[in-house]
């Protein structure tokens, strides 16, 4: 769904969205690149459907710097797996990455994990990973660091993808 020849732009709908109903998780767009520098994300209000449509953002920097010690001795010891769940042509580059990531460019912390593309703890199954990861999403994106956007036409929003996560909500 990308828009002509623009391979940086893709159309994200909750009727014809590239990821459908995933788009209902928290995700941060890219995250299982293996560089992973997708420093600005921008959303663009182009048609909005006649019910409310809402985007949710959750600051995962804000979610580092919430961490109480023992959490940040436990997450700074921890490295995952972020893996595509379709064909993207580097799958074989994937590899372990920290948990607590620095920023590329501000050299701040946030956390990076999401409910999509993050599937493994390092030293757990998938199995295994599944239900903490679940819960890591849930404790950081209900710390006071979430933001709800109610959508009108022509609204644009810029995001900093790498400690950002988002999701749709359900129309």
């Amino acid at each position: 769904h990308q828009l002509g020849d623009f391979k940086e732009i893709v159309k994200i709908s909750n009727r014809e969205g590239v990821l459908g109903n995933i788009e209902l998780l928290w995700h941060a767009d890219g995250s299982h690149h293996p560089t992973r520098e997708y420093p600005i994300r921008c959303l663009y209000g182009a048609k909005i459907p006649e019910l409310t449509a809402r985007t949710s953002f959750a600051d995962m920097q804000m979610a580092y710097e919430a961490l109480t010690d023992e959490q940040l001795e436990v997450y700074s010891r921890m490295e995952v797996l972020h893996r595509p769940r379709y064909l993207v042509g580097w799958e074989n580059q994937l590899k372990f990455k920290p948990l607590i990531r620095t920023h590329p460019i501000t050299n701040e912390k946030s956390v990076s994990v999401d409910n999509y593309f993050t599937v493994q703890i390092q030293g757990k199954t998938e199995e295994e990973s599944k239900t903490i990861l679940a819960n890591i999403v849930k404790d950081l994106t209900n710390v006071g660091n979430t933001f709800t956007h109610n959508w009108e036409p022509g609204d644009l929003l810029l995001m900093d993808n790498n400690n950002t996560l988002h999701r749709r909500e359900a129309i």
